[in-house]
């Protein structure tokens, strides 16, 4: 079953990366596909039709691998030229800093707007959605706790 992962890497580490995803698929071309390709070959010569399909299938495993890898290797190239032809507007991506025991600390919405720039749009459906949170808040700690009618010890008893 294949999966989707995502990770980072540094701008002009992308070219380096699809080097490494390349020799990847030398290697299974060496190793199996084509290995693979030369036992169908040798199998059909000696009749042995059952190891040829064996050997065919593997090869086309093998192959298919490479079509969808080299595919990822041709994404990321594009991406990456167009990005060098056509930077972004605000290149800087927020990123929460650490704060105690490592957890994220946000920027205050201020510095978010600042950092942002461009993105006035997101930056008020933050506002909004942050407002909105807040009158939730507000309406929770009006609640009385005994409105609740909820106490442990009384589960308890009733057991």
């Amino acid at each position: 079953m294949r999966v989707n992962i995502s990770f980072s890497v540094e701008l002009e580490e992308i070219p380096e990366k699809t080097l490494e995803f390349l020799g990847e698929l030398e290697e299974i071309l060496k190793t199996t596909a084509l290995p693979s390709i030369i036992e169908s070959q040798e199998k059909l010569k000696e009749e042995n039709i059952k190891k040829a399909s064996d050997a065919i299938n593997n090869a086309l495993e093998a192959t298919q691998k490479i079509t969808i890898r080299l595919g990822e290797c041709a994404n990321l190239l594009a991406g990456y030229q167009k990005l060098l032809h056509e930077p972004p507007e605000n290149p800087h991506i927020a990123t929460p800093a650490e704060g105690q025991y490592g957890m994220p600390v946000f920027p205050e919405q201020g510095d978010l707007k600042e950092m942002m720039g461009s993105n006035a749009d997101y930056i008020e459906q933050l506002a909004k959605m942050n407002a909105q949170l807040e009158d939730v808040s507000a309406e929770l700690k009006k609640i009385e706790p005994d409105e609740f009618n909820f106490s442990l010890d009384e589960e308890k008893n009733n057991d």
